[in-house]
């Protein structure tokens, strides 16, 4: 665990148990490789929720918060409301399909946030920005941040820095449960 955000992450949250990720075969099975800092934070946390809050979804086949099956249920969702276009329920943008430009997701909230990566095959992955949108995606819009997942992570838990996205006020104990330990919604 080279990343100072991960680490700054295990200081919050407690150390959890490390996984073993063949992301060589995860790749080459899926068509994309992910952010490096991401590869990092899901090896160390798995698929779970920060503070019961902030959820994560790492490489988990076959389980409701594995990062490939949100993906494709993106992509399945995308295609009954609006097939093929971005002025589908992302506009305006799509989700990823392994070629040109689209949205791959991570993460959500328990106040109906959403979180992706804005995937390029143009961009290096450790490049990519994260894209945040509430809910309701056309009202509020998109919001672009320059940064990893785990500072992100981290920034949503400990400040107040990426609203409207976060608490309205500080935890004082922050915890991260993995997939397996809790029911997520």
């Amino acid at each position: 665990m080279t990343d100072e955000w991960i680490e700054r992450l295990v200081g919050l949250v407690g150390t959890p148990q490390r996984r073993d990720i063949d992301w060589a075969r995860y790749g080459s099975r899926n068509g994309m490789v992910l952010p490096s800092s991401y590869r990092s934070l899901a090896e160390v946390f798995g698929p779970g929720a920060f503070s019961r809050s902030v959820n994560l979804l790492a490489v988990d086949p076959g389980k409701p918060m594995d990062l490939y099956g949100g993906l494709v249920a993106h992509q399945q969702a995308e295609d009954a409301v609006h097939p093929g276009g971005p002025d589908g329920p992302y506009a305006p943008y799509s989700i990823f399909r392994g070629r040109g430009e689209g949205l791959i997701p991570w993460g959500w909230s328990e106040w109906d946030e959403h979180f992706y990566w804005l995937a390029s095959e143009e961009v290096a992955p450790d490049e990519w920005p994260i894209l945040a949108a509430t809910d309701d995606f056309a009202s509020e819009g998109w919001f672009r941040f320059e940064m990893s997942v785990p500072q992100f992570v981290w920034t949503i838990l400990t400040t107040f820095e990426l609203a409207p996205f976060g608490w309205d006020e500080q935890l004082a104990e922050h915890t991260f449960l993995s997939a397996s330990s809790v029911e997520m919604t």
